[in-house]
């Protein structure tokens, strides 16, 4: 049976989790500890809402908050790690009908934190917090991250980032803080507490750890049926009455371990495909002598009751669940003798125990395996239903007056400018947010500027596209070419060869190429046959250069002064 192992360091309130539930020790310091709201009966556990097939779609305005001293980034944060970070939450979340556009950061000049803003102390972050509002930079309308140096926290409304994780681009980091600022617990919530003692009647060698974990009453029961007694995943009412669930409140997450009211021993380490884990299995014999050496101690998982004997005795002692003590004499028994008796008993498996199963439970975001990758419907629900509640998150969405998503904002640069005319500047080059995949197909229209997100009364043609995909990071080249309109793959229920509606042409014929030139395809098609027309300013600016063209395939490229080039492709069938 395997379970990993974890140590996580929690602030505020004295929380202590166990050290077994994923992972060689601590993948990183999530110092989330949930409010109150947390639990509230806003949330369904995906019991009445079961799909997010409503259409609903969050757009995200996203800002990120860093420290500066006389101007420079700390920690080495530079705007495009800020980007792949971006990148990476569209790529994560888009599938679940959220997006973040990016509005780029805000330097906080403070001199007094030499770098090391919260120290590694997460109760440090609301000053932090408290510092960025006061300078003028928190904006109430924006999902503001705040970078620091050691804490990351999935706070509502302003999450912190490490600036390792920025750096680094920490999935599991960053999509993890993420779901807890968009509502999302623990999926190991409500597991209990434990003590690490040596136990050399293990069957393990001397000095291997051993957990003796203690009942803790909000563990998650396995049980997916909502009519088994043992459900208890998420809030429900029951003739009136509203049981509060248990957990994460989520049904379809794995649920964590049982309430470990059975003894666990720990082998370490193993591996699975290249990764670190930690056997676990139960074994009545544990023997707890964490605080007298000369004591020798099991729990059973049954009879909830602890058994002790300390050596030299003739008696041994017996503690139930409500700490009642009772002393049992071993008459012509020996100690051994009465941990064989019970050994069947107290290794029974018991119904309604919490999920065992390694991988389901590993790789979800919200766990704190090495290489989580997914979200469940179930969480997805949550986050919409965080959402559409909270009126922290609402004021950070882009929204049209009649209050659906405004998704001409995905299709304006973070950075940079359309060319309108003049001479040609190195910051006539609007910049895109990397993370989604782009299609600029050739357009036709009057449009020195790109048209209104709204206007689709242009002409455009699929056969000529250009490409970038959502897994580019190539910042400065995911631009808009004139000539152009744009579609983004993420934002549209069809694509471009099934009805999808480009937007934003840009045919703007103010601008001057310096030269150019114009490929044939001899063939009529696109391949190596080919023939170079190479073409002077005067050339390439000729307005009746296509028309002059004889029918066929050709790529027309056009050089300007700036170093940038721009290509669009005519198929030439008629004059």
């Amino acid at each position: 049976m395997k379970k990993n192992a974890f140590y996580i360091y929690l602030f505020f309130n004295l929380f202590f989790f166990p050290k077994f539930i994923l992972a060689q020790t601590e993948p990183f310091n999530c110092s989330f500890v949930p409010t109150p709201e947390y639990y509230d009966s806003r949330y369904t556990g995906m019991s009445q809402k079961a799909s997010l097939t409503d259409g609903t779609v969050y757009i995200i305005n996203v800002k990120f908050l860093l420290i500066a001293q006389n101007g420079v980034s700390a920690h080495g944060v530079t705007e495009q790690h800020l980007l792949e970070t971006i990148a990476l939450m569209n790529r994560e979340f888009n599938k679940w009908k959220i997006f973040f556009k990016y509005r780029g950061f805000s330097f906080l000049e403070n001199t007094d934190y030499p770098f090391d803003y919260v120290n590694d102390h997460p109760a440090n972050l609301n000053d932090a917090l408290a510092d960025f509002i006061d300078a003028g930079i928190f904006s109430n309308d924006m999902f503001n991250i705040m970078v620091l140096n050691g804490a990351n926290n999935g706070r509502l409304g302003a999450p912190t980032l490490s600036a390792n994780s920025i750096i680094n681009n920490h999935s599991r980091v960053i999509i993890h803080e993420l779901g807890h600022a968009l509502g999302l617990l623990h999926i190991f919530s409500g597991i209990p507490s434990r003590i690490d003692v040596i136990n050399p009647d293990c069957n393990l060698p001397l000095n291997d750890e051993i957990i003796k974990p203690l009942p803790n009453t909000d563990s998650e029961n396995i049980t997916r049926d909502m009519s088994d007694p043992n459900y208890n995943a998420t809030t429900r009412i029951i003739n009136g009455v509203e049981y509060r669930g248990k957990g994460d409140l989520i049904f379809d997450t794995p649920a964590c371990f049982y309430q470990f009211e059975y003894n666990v021993c720990m082998e370490y380490p193993s591996w699975n495909q290249g990764e670190m884990y930690y056997d676990f299995y139960e074994d009545y014999r544990v023997v707890d002598n964490s605080v007298n050496n000369n004591e020798q101690c099991y729990y059973c998982s049954v009879s909830h009751i602890e058994y002790c004997y300390t050596n030299g005795n003739n008696y041994y002692t017996e503690t139930d669940q409500f700490g009642n003590v009772s002393t049992i004499n071993l008459n012509t028994q020996t100690w051994t003798d009465i941990v064989n008796s019970l050994s069947t008993d107290c290794n029974k498996i018991i119904e309604g125990k919490m999920f065992r199963d390694l991988e389901p439970f590993c790789y979800n975001y919200m766990s704190y395996g090495w290489f989580p990758n997914f979200f469940t419907l179930g969480q997805a629900v949550r986050m919409h239903e965080t959402i559409e509640t909270s009126s922290v998150l609402q004021r950070t969405l882009a929204k049209l007056p009649d209050g659906t998503p405004d998704f001409s904002v995905l299709y304006e640069p973070y950075a940079g400018e359309y060319y309108l005319a003049g001479a040609t500047l190195p910051e006539h080059r609007p910049l895109f947010q990397p993370g989604f995949d782009y299609y600029f197909v050739d357009c036709t229209g009057n449009y020195p500027r790109p048209s209104d997100y709204n206007d689709i009364q242009f002409s455009f043609d699929i056969r000529s596209v250009t490409y970038i995909d959502k897994f580019s990071l190539d910042t400065n080249n995911i631009t808009h070419p004139n000539h152009t309109a744009m579609f983004i793959r993420q934002l549209n229920d069809v694509d471009l060869n099934n009805g999808g509606q480009p937007r934003k042409c840009y045919d703007n014929f103010n601008r001057t190429p310096s030269n150019g030139e114009v490929i044939e395809f001899e063939d009529g098609i696109i391949n190596e046959n080919i023939i170079i027309h190479p073409k002077n300013q005067t050339e390439i600016n000729d307005e009746n250069l296509i028309q002059n063209l004889d029918n066929g395939l050709y790529i027309i490229k056009k050089n300007y002064d700036d170093g940038t080039q721009e290509q669009r492709t005519v198929h030439k069938s008629g004059n």
